[in-house]
């Protein structure tokens, strides 16, 4: 049993995310490709910040996703969930990368990178090095 975190970062073209209307263009096309890796998704909050906006939503069996959006043109989209060891994972590395892939294509990204899930349970998996 373990809680799956995985993590997304992208970049578009700043003048996209640099107004509220941009934000909700931008969030809306991103929410639609979420919705067919996580089931049941629905938007639970949405804050303005400064500097951009912050959006949470909630799915199958607990999940969380958050959806920051910076209005310099930045994103970064944090997926968590738990997950029993016998379970399949919800997103895995591959199935993240086609998900990269698509959000690619359907939101013009510059640059993007999805990093591997990370595994937080009550044994230490990961040692911090220098």
């Amino acid at each position: 049993m373990s809680v799956q975190t995985l993590l997304l970062d992208f970049s578009l073209d700043p003048a996209r995310l640099g107004d509220e209307s941009g934000q909700k263009t931008v969030f809306g096309q991103l929410e639609t490709v979420l919705k067919e890796y996580i089931p049941n998704l629905i938007l639970a909050a949405e804050i303005k910040l400064e500097g951009g906006s912050l959006k949470l939503l909630t799915g199958k069996k607990g999940t969380t996703v958050s959806v920051r959006l910076f209005d310099r043109g930045l994103v970064t989209v944090n997926i968590e969930y738990y997950k029993e060891e016998n379970e399949e994972p919800l997103i895995n590395l591959k199935s993240a990368r086609v998900l990269e892939s698509q959000l690619k294509k359907y939101i013009n990204i510059i640059k993007s990178q999805a990093y591997a899930p990370l595994k937080r349970c009550l044994f230490g998996r990961y040692y911090p090095t220098s």
